[in-house]
């Protein structure tokens, strides 16, 4: 199957439902790519925007979905490329975000968690879940080996607006 028909797939977590249905959810499918960061950064801010959501706090969001897209660049795809869905929705009063691929997944999700562990050694800091969970509410990972990676991440707005 070509890389562009795996794409079209369904995704494991994200799916086309609910995500895609109706005016508060979105889809984005794109290569694991570094050139990539930037517009799911910029569309994943423009979504959040929609909240009412400080400028301070659209940007926390923005850089843990930066964070956990550049760890699916990094590491989904080892020596190559694959999809990766980034996902939107507003619920509960705040932003849904799903960053999922299809690649090498975790064998320990605990381990990979932790401040200072990078599977890959070296000039690797192992940072990328402990800076993502910093500027959210929720980040929820579950990987399993072979089958790719979906991270949750929820935040809500410090102050909602209040109703009228």
């Amino acid at each position: 199957m070509s890389e562009i028909q795996d794409a079209h797939r369904p995704a494991r977590c994200v799916g086309p439902e609910p995500w895609a249905s109706g005016p508060d959810g979105f889809v984005l499918v794109m290569a694991a790519a570094p050139a990539n960061l930037a517009f799911a950064r910029s569309v994943v801010a423009a979504f959040a925007a929609r909240l009412p959501f400080t400028l301070e706090e659209v940007e926390d969001v923005k850089l843990a979905v930066s964070e956990m897209v550049a760890n699916a660049v990094v590491h989904a795809y080892p020596g190559g490329t694959g999809p990766v869905w980034v996902a939107g929705r507003i619920r509960d009063g705040g932003v849904e975000i799903v960053v999922e691929d299809r690649g090498v997944g975790i064998a320990d999700v605990e381990k990979a968690r932790r401040a200072g562990y990078s599977s890959l050694g070296g000039d690797h800091l192992g940072i990328g879940f402990s800076v993502a969970e910093s500027y959210v509410d929720v980040l929820e990972v579950d990987s399993s080996p072979g089958e790719g990676t979906c991270v949750r991440l929820f935040k809500r707005p410090a102050l909602q607006a209040a109703p009228s």
